[in-house]
């Protein structure tokens, strides 16, 4: 295993397994069954001499340079540093050539909106996703995406991830014995606006306000999300009454969320990625 380590991929192999990850990653978006390991399988023979596990950790590359461009991944393989140039170069290539792959990526958020029946009973929770890379970076080339801010964008996904939450507090609270408290439960973000840095005004057992910033996506759990300067100020004033929920894969089957807890600047890193911009007073000239 160590000497294929050592040994670079060429320029075939890369190209063979960049157009495998890819097939699969459209066969996902576009809701198809597959299997990753007949993908594997298939695709082996045509590299020279690889392992399976090599394979495995090859694709978890490509999921890395998919993520670092804005794209979306496929779910199960989690983003793995190491990247060589020559493989980020060929997945750059081939994401410029494949007119169907933007277009797909679109196809999660449609079919979350469509799907209606998905409420608080439906969502599990889990934990947070351990460290993955970082935001996207700017790519001068034409292939950077920004799919996390689109779906960020979509009120009516936003919406809809709220109104799951206002039902999954109700639930609980009526599992504690305090109906009183589960019929007080306020969507604030509707029924006062939303200046106050959190969506959702719920309650601890014990009477203790629970306020709640929602933040909802069709995609993995490594999903990066946006926050305003309310959010993190709210966070921050609050402290430990403020919670952040983050459901992914909504509207999906498997539709989960995880939480977390106190000012968001303890539990999360910040990239600035938006600036609010005024015009200088132009300089005096000299004489």
């Amino acid at each position: 295993m160590m000497a294929e380590a050592q040994r670079n991929w060429s320029a075939a192999e890369n190209e063979a397994t960049v157009a495998s990850y890819l097939r699969m990653l459209k066969m996902e978006l576009a809701g198809e069954s597959y299997s990753k390991t007949q993908e594997n399988d298939r695709l082996r023979p045509s590299l020279n001499g690889r392992t399976k596990a090599a394979v495995e950790y090859k694709f978890q590359n490509v999921s890395a340079v998919l993520l670092k461009n804005g794209w979306i991944y496929i779910d199960g393989y989690k983003p793995a540093v190491n990247v060589q140039l020559d493989l980020r170069r060929e997945v750059e290539r081939q994401l410029r050539e494949d007119a169907d792959l933007d277009r797909l990526m679109q196809r999660p958020v449609e079919r979350s909106i469509l799907n209606h029946a998905m409420a608080g009973a439906g969502l599990v929770e889990t934990d947070p996703p351990s460290r993955v890379l970082g935001t996207p970076e700017w790519n001068p080339r034409g292939i950077k995406r920004d799919y996390v801010y689109r779906d960020t964008m979509n009120r009516q996904l936003g919406l809809q991830g709220e109104t799951a939450v206002v039902q999954m507090e109700q639930r609980r609270l009526i599992l504690q014995e305090r109906r009183d408290l589960a019929e007080r439960v306020e969507h604030v973000s509707q029924t006062v606006g939303d200046g106050l840095g959190y969506d959702v005004r719920s309650f601890e057992h014990d009477g203790a306000d629970r306020l709640i910033e929602v933040k909802t996506t069709v995609y993995v759990r490594e999903t990066p999300f946006f926050v305003s300067r309310a959010e993190v100020d709210a966070s921050a004033h609050y402290g430990r009454k403020f919670r952040l929920y983050r459901l992914f894969q909504y509207g999906s089957r498997s539709g989960e969320w995880y939480q977390l807890r106190g000012p968001i600047t303890d539990s999360c890193d910040l990239t600035p990625e938006n600036y609010l911009g005024l015009p200088r007073p132009a300089p005096a000239e000299s004489a």
